[in-house]
């Protein structure tokens, strides 16, 4: 007797939440800023948009986690973070 063998679901994006914390025109200057975000130990990176680069922080599981970082960023490195979801893409 043959088992069949189920497909495997189509993966989707997810949207996470995560932080924006800064915007700049030009590369180094978002890269600066993300290389003080890792010295905390917390995951981003930079996202081209436009003409500008956004540095990001996350993602993050829920978004009190999210908080909680937005709170130590604005106290540790004077940022004034923005929550917002973003998809995580899937590989293809």
């Amino acid at each position: 007797m043959e088992k069949k063998i189920a497909p495997l679901p189509t993966l989707e994006p997810k949207k996470k939440p995560g932080l924006v914390v800064g915007k700049f025109r030009h590369y180094k200057d978002a890269q600066r800023l993300l290389d003080k975000i890792k010295k905390k130990h917390l995951p981003g990176f930079i996202r081209k948009e436009g003409k500008n680069y956004e540095v990001w922080v996350g993602p993050f599981a829920t978004p009190q986690e999210a908080e909680r970082a937005g709170k130590s960023l604005k106290t540790t490195l004077n940022l004034s973070p923005r929550q917002r979801e973003y998809e995580v893409p899937v590989p293809k």
